[in-house]
């Protein structure tokens, strides 16, 4: 009775094997993500800030989250406690994090970093799952720098059409200004025209002035040289009368010398009246373009040759020089008389003396005048010479000035229209601007978060142990069978007689093993599904599949078993290594080794994981048929090869007996 719940016992533990180790191992690793915050992380805020600190708002907004246990530590105590695995990680929040958010939209922004320092050693997986969550907090501030940024920029735009405005107020301003200074612009070239021309007609008088002028220095020239001459004849008559002992022997001669000064005397009367009318028609002149010119008194060359002109004729020295000259002629007359007379008369020659002697003082009088005058015209002549040259000047650049004032009345014609057009593109861009302003109105939401990523899960997991269920619920199976062969077939006390290696009922023995693995498919089903409590979407698929899975693991071990014998249980084993690794259980086949991808579609573990995945999360009828067929494929070859291989083993035995 003993021996019989032994064998009960031997049986049931093999049959709740597989349960023991997928409940444990799914129990184990069900949901490890919804127990992140009790995971310690060391926070060190390093942040130098007064008021409105980021830092403050960021450790607030991950203690709220409630991720991971956040502590908020030294730096020496983080560093301690990362070593002495107190923490899984440190994050380190620098001293310029609030200041880079300050400074985000200005010119001396800077650039700032979160450190994340995980214990790797510690636990390689529990950084990772950190590190993904301090991605998080990085995009979370990339964000809200972005909506900062934004906001900014947002509010400096819709700023932007109330200055516009302002720069139209003073477009118009600036329009009407310019209408005023073209206006100005006209009139100032219309009275610098007229001023051009009315100094033309004064450069013109000033050349002919200066051409005037010229000849009365020269006539004066002629009349000084002239005077010389009557000079020269008065020292003779000098030099004569002073001889008077020899007076009467050189009559002749004397009277001869009298008629040629008389003759002079013609001449020199006839010049100086010449010389005398061109300057009082010079000085006419000056005195009728200044009445007419009344400006030229800001000219100081013009007034110096007045001014010459003035002192000449307010001293009477023209008027002087005629009385003298019209007494000299009076005295030439007389000399000329009298020496006729002397002539005949000798008697009269004290009279000559005395009339040479007046004759020399009035020509001394008139020399010494006609010096000064000679220079007074030089004078003019050379004030007037200047005059004609800065008048020159003067024309050159008032025909300039008419030029440039052309040149400038047409530039402000092109600045006034260009201001207008200007005025009008600025107001018709307006009412444009405007409605895109309007636009930007919750742009700094929208960069906060531009792209709101929805989840729209096709084979949604409920739980995270979902996921490896089917893996592990495979790999369980494939140990069930192992265990089956192993506690039942190598039996060393033969308990399970028709069970065991030398039992003759090969096809009991056969249907009978399939019943255990059916057995123990249904209870690792039913238990895992109770005490795990997740969902699957067909109760038939899913018991269906445990079922066909445990008998095609099953069949493939007892095929390895019952012709390799010691050896099948490493080709087990070692079959079982090469499914876990290239069913695509955990990780996607496409991130495995080549050889792993090359063996994928030809191992039964494929097949198995993704048939109990169709009944947990969805079912893709295609896939679900295409699994079955392949595992019904595997079961039917691998029973028909145990029929076949223990036929001729059978056949073998009887032959050697």
């Amino acid at each position: 009775m003993i021996k019989k719940y032994k064998k009960l016992i031997i049986i049931l533990g093999i049959i709740i094997l597989p349960l023991i180790y997928s409940f444990f191992y799914l129990k184990a690793f069900w949901n490890p993500y919804g127990n992140l915050d009790d995971i310690p992380v060391a926070l060190v805020n390093l942040d130098k800030c007064e008021d409105s600190c980021k830092s403050d708002e960021l450790i607030k907004a991950l203690k709220d989250k409630g991720t991971f246990a956040f502590e908020v530590v030294s730096e020496k105590e983080a560093e301690d406690g990362l070593i002495n695995k107190d923490y899984y990680a440190v994050i380190t929040i620098p001293e310029n994090f609030t200041s880079s958010f300050d400074n985000a939209s200005s010119l001396d922004r800077e650039q700032t970093s979160i450190t994340y320092m995980p214990n790797k050693k510690s636990n390689y997986l529990a950084s990772q799952i950190i590190g993904n969550a301090v991605s998080e907090v990085e995009a979370n501030l990339i964000a809200e720098v972005n909506q900062t940024i934004v906001k900014k920029l947002t509010e400096s735009i819709q700023a932007f059409p109330k200055e516009t405005e302002k720069v139209a107020l003073a477009l118009a301003k600036l329009e009407n200004g310019s209408n005023n200074l073209s206006k100005g612009a006209n009139t100032l070239y219309s009275g610098l025209n007229d001023l051009t021309l009315g100094y033309e007609k004064f450069h013109n008088g000033v050349n002919t002035l200066s051409s005037n002028t010229n000849n009365l220095l020269l006539s004066y020239k002629q009349f000084d040289g002239a005077l010389s001459d009557v000079e020269v004849g008065v020292d003779t008559l000098k030099t004569s009368a002073s001889e008077l002992t020899t007076l009467k022997t050189n009559i002749d001669n004397l009277n001869e010398a009298s008629k040629q000064l008389n003759s002079s005397f013609q001449a020199y009367n006839g010049i100086s009246s010449q010389v005398f009318d061109d300057a009082n028609n010079t000085y006419e002149k000056i005195i009728a373009y200044y009445n007419k010119h009344p400006e030229v008194i800001n000219d100081s060359d013009f007034m110096e040759i007045l001014k010459i002109a003035e002192d000449y004729t307010s001293n009477n020295k023209i008027e002087n020089v005629k009385s003298m000259e019209n007494s000299l002629l009076e005295n030439s007359n007389a000399f000329t008389s009298g020496f006729n007379e002397l002539g005949n008369n000798t008697d009269k020659l004290n009279e000559f003396v005395n009339g040479i002697n007046t004759l020399d003082s009035s020509l001394s009088l008139i020399t010494d005048n006609s010096g000064q005058i000679l220079n007074g015209i030089d004078r003019i002549n050379s004030g007037i010479i200047e005059l004609n040259n800065n008048s020159n000047s003067i024309s050159s650049g008032l025909n300039q000035s008419l030029s440039g004032m052309g040149a400038l009345e047409n530039g402000l014609y092109t600045f006034d229209s260009s201001i207008n057009n200007v005025e009008n593109s600025l107001n018709s861009k307006f009412s444009e601007t405007d409605n895109e302003v309007k636009n930007l109105e919750g742009l700094d939401s929208y960069a906060k978060e531009p792209v709101n990523t929805v989840e729209k899960d096709y084979g949604e997991y409920e739980e995270y142990g979902i996921f490896f269920a089917p893996y592990f619920m495979s790999l369980s199976l494939w140990v069930g069978g192992i265990m089956i062969m192993m506690g039942l077939y190598y039996d060393p006390d033969q308990r399970f007689k028709v069970l065991g290696r030398k039992s003759n009922q090969k096809i009991l023995r056969l249907v009978l093993y399939n019943i255990i693995a059916i057995i123990q498919a249904l209870i690792l089903g039913f238990i895992l599904k109770l005490c795990l409590g997740f969902t699957v979407t067909n109760y038939l698929l899913y018991y269906g599949s445990c079922i066909l899975i445990s008998m095609v693991f099953l069949v493939i071990i007892m095929f390895l078993f019952f012709n390799f014998k010691d050896v099948g249980r490493f080709l087990a084993l070692l079959f079982l290594i090469l499914q876990l690794t290239a069913c695509a259980g955990t990780f996607p086949i496409e991130t495995v080794p080549d050889f792993f991808k090359a063996i994928y579609p030809f191992i039964p573990m494929t097949y198995s994981v993704d048939l109990l995945r169709e009944s947990f999360v969805s079912i893709d009828s295609d896939f679900v048929l295409r699994d079955v067929s392949i595992l019904l494929l595997w079961l039917f070859v691998f029973t028909i090869l145990i029929l076949i291989t223990g036929y001729f083993k059978q056949k073998k035995e009887q032959k050697s007996l």
